[in-house]
């Protein structure tokens, strides 16, 4: 599972064109691809996507609890 909020290829135009951009290019730094990934501002923006929806899930359990 991905999770593109900027820096994935997401075709923003669709459906008026056939155009896929990432907002922001992550440079790769590191031999091992996924550390650039890992040490780029953008991973707290994903962090915080995940935070959110996990608290998000959460609260609903404990409202809709017996």
């Amino acid at each position: 599972m991905g999770l593109y909020s900027v820096v994935g290829a997401i075709n923003w135009g669709w459906p008026f064109w056939d155009w896929y951009a990432p907002m922001i290019v992550v440079l790769a730094r590191y031999g091992w691809w996924v550390m650039s990934f890992l040490t780029h501002w953008t991973f707290g923006i994903e962090l915080m996507i995940c935070l959110c929806a996990a608290v998000c899930f959460y609260h609903k359990r404990m409202r809709d609890a017996p």
